[in-house]
């Protein structure tokens, strides 16, 4: 004798979530790749007592995998 609830749960909800966690993911990396190849002139960059010329996409690249590292880093200790 079946009550007709079912043990399935809804569709949507926390699958709907992480897929629109991934699309926001992948348009935020396109806009940063984007956003590096347009910026190739070569600068100054001083940090503390250190001073080099490079240009500047690889410059950004250098930051963005260094936040990305950061990232992965803070949200593997809140498990």
């Amino acid at each position: 004798m079946s009550s007709g609830v079912s043990d399935t749960k809804p569709s949507g909800g926390r699958a709907r979530r992480f897929a629109t966690r991934n699309w926001l993911a992948i348009v935020l990396v396109v806009l940063a790749v984007v956003f590096i190849v347009q910026n190739t002139v070569r600068h100054e960059i001083h940090l503390l007592w250190v001073s080099v010329e490079a240009a500047t996409w690889l410059v950004l690249t250098v930051i963005s995998l260094l936040g990305v590292a950061t990232g992965w880093l803070l949200h593997r200790r809140r498990r």
